[in-house]
């Protein structure tokens, strides 16, 4: 802060001119960088949405939400370590109240796999798990081959919970 005060107050002439330059430009970007961001969550999904609330430190959905049933259901029939596997057109809800309203955000237990997750996107075998959900969820995949899947889908909760 110093070295932009100096830059305002402190240089006279042609330096002085420049420095109120600078001085200027550093405060426009770092305002323009709050503002934006601020604009950008006004503008997002979740700023007027009121599909979930908390509820008992839970994430819960409002009554009347689209699948709230299912939520409730995997949230009172589970455990918080419980892994859902959901085939890829059911995992999210669809645009409720123009958000995407997931299974794994409303239940907090874990998803095989997310799509477009930070956390999980990224992971080495996201991949290689949404070739077995799409496999498994296949009409046309033989049992003996969902029941490997299935010994996979254990194999990954076993995993999980070990850091339970």
């Amino acid at each position: 802060m110093t070295t932009l005060d100096y830059l305002f107050f402190d240089l006279k002439g042609t330096p002085g001119y420049f420095g109120k330059l600078l001085f200027l430009a550093v405060i426009a970007v770092t305002g323009s960088s709050v503002l934006l961001s601020g604009l950008g969550y006004i503008k997002s999904d979740g700023f007027l949405n009121r599909t979930y609330h908390y509820e008992d430190r839970n994430i819960s959905m409002r009554d009347g939400s689209k699948y709230k049933d299912s939520f409730v259901w995997i949230r009172e029939n589970t455990t918080p370590g419980t892994i859902v596997i959901l085939p890829f057109p059911n995992k999210n809800t669809g645009r409720v109240n123009g958000l995407n309203g997931s299974v794994y955000i409303v239940t907090q237990r874990l998803p095989y796999v997310a799509y477009g997750h930070i956390y999980t996107k990224g992971i080495k075998e996201y991949y290689t798990r949404r070739k077995n959900v799409l496999l498994f969820y296949s009409e046309g995949t033989p049992i003996k081959k969902k029941i490997q899947i299935l010994d996979k889908f254990k194999k990954y909760s076993n995993e999980r919970l070990a850091f339970y």
